[in-house]
Order: structure tokens, then C-alpha cells, then sequence
């Protein structure tokens, strides 16, 4: 939090301690607003501050807020921060969906833990796995935790990126999957090492 933004922080929660639900979410709809009007002319600072206040307010707000706000931030080039990662790890994946598909706020690493973690909605994986662009420690976990279906998703995006140890996990598994060993043939950063598997596998 910065400096300027204290009292007002400090203000809003003394606020919050008693505003009923309407007010919260005519507040988080209408700051969402000014925010989204001009986002790419604030300052890293400015950001900060409706990081804050975004952050308290979402913290009692009901299902049908967070899906709005989740898919209006969801392709903002400067989201803010805490919001992003807040909504991105709800256990509702139709709050966190948007973000984790296409938000690049989230990192790798955040990916990559989101992933990992139990949850219960299947869909989770799947809409991680389908981001334009995937980095090895998000494709390892999706790899290792994912479906059939979810592994050829990855292959067949050029631009996911897969790790050695990762490639090596599907080799060692397509003797029952032709198009996958296929589609894994087709990968040019394909380990030399692995592919007389594939070629084994395919001739069979």
C-alpha cells in the first residue's frame, strides 16, 4: 500500500465494517469502471491503490460480482496484482476461469501453483492448458496431473513450452495412443534421445 493511499484505505475499511451488500457491489462495479476507462494511463502507484480497494471490497461479495469482475479483468494488460491472483485461486472456476485462461498478470509460477493444488472442478486443468502460451513448470503439472486429452492440447501448441522429463512421461505412455505419438513425432524441440520410442511405437 502507498503512503497517499493510507487514509483512504483506512477510511474505506471503517466503511466496509458496516456497508450492506448493495453498497459493496454498486462501489466495486462503479470503481471497476473508472479503473477499466483508463487503466493504461495510470501509474504503477495508481494501480496500487485500486489493488487495495478492489481487494477489500471483494472480501464480502457475492458469486455473481466476482464473475463480472473476474472477466472484466481477465485481458487487462495491468489488472491489478493482489485482485488477479485472489480471484484466480477461488475454488469457483467460473470466478477463476477467465483469469487463469487468459490473464497475463498471473506468472508461471502462479500458474504452476494453481495447478498443483487439490481441486475438485475438473475443468481447472483444462482451461489453464488452454493459454495461448504455457512455460515448463506449467506444462509439467499439467502433463503429470492432466488427462490424455489435456497432454495432446499442450503438444499440439507450438508455443507451450515442455521440459525433457515431461516429453520423456508421454513417450513412455503412447503405446495405446497413435495420434499422440504422432503429434509428439511433430514437435521439433522433441529430445533426439526419445524418438526412436516414438518410432518404435508408431511401427508397431
Amino acid at each position: 500500500m502507498t503512503s497517499a493511499a493510507h487514509p483512504l484505505i483506512v477510511e474505506l475499511d471503517s466503511v466496509l465494517s458496516r456497508a450492506p451488500a448493495a453498497w459493496r457491489g454498486t462501489t466495486l462495479r462503479r470503481l471497476t469502471d473508472l479503473f477499466l476507462v483508463d487503466a493504461a494511463s495510470y501509474t504503477e502507484d495508481q494501480v496500487a491503490v485500486f489493488d487495495d480497494v478492489i481487494s477489500r471490497l471483494i472480501e464480502k461479495i457475492d458469486r455473481r460480482m466476482l464473475i463480472e469482475l473476474s472477466n472484466r479483468l481477465a485481458q487487462v494488460k495491468n489488472a491489478p496484482v493482489k485482485v488477479v491472483g485472489t480471484l484466480a485461486r477461488h475454488a469457483d472456476t467460473q470466478i477463476s476461469g477467465p483469469l487463469l485462461e487468459k490473464s497475463d498478470i498471473l506468472t508461471d509460477a502462479d500458474l504452476a501453483e494453481i495447478a498443483d493444488k487439490d481441486r475438485r472442478d475438473p475443468t481447472l486443468l483444462t482451461t489453464i492448458a488452454a493459454r495461448p502460451r504455457l512455460g515448463e513448470a506449467v506444462t509439467d503439472v499439467l502433463i503429470r496431473r492432466g488427462t490424455p486429452a489435456i497432454a495432446r492440447k499442450i503438444v499440439d501448441n507450438t508455443n507451450a513450452r515442455i521440459s525433457e522429463s515431461s516429453f520423456a512421461r508421454m513417450v513412455t505412455s503412447v503405446e495405446n495412443d497413435k495420434e499422440l505419438a504422432k503429434a509428439l513425432a511433430a514437435r521439433e524441440d522433441l529430445p533426439a534421445e526419445l524418438r526412436p520410442w516414438l518410432d518404435a511405437a508408431l511401427a508397431e
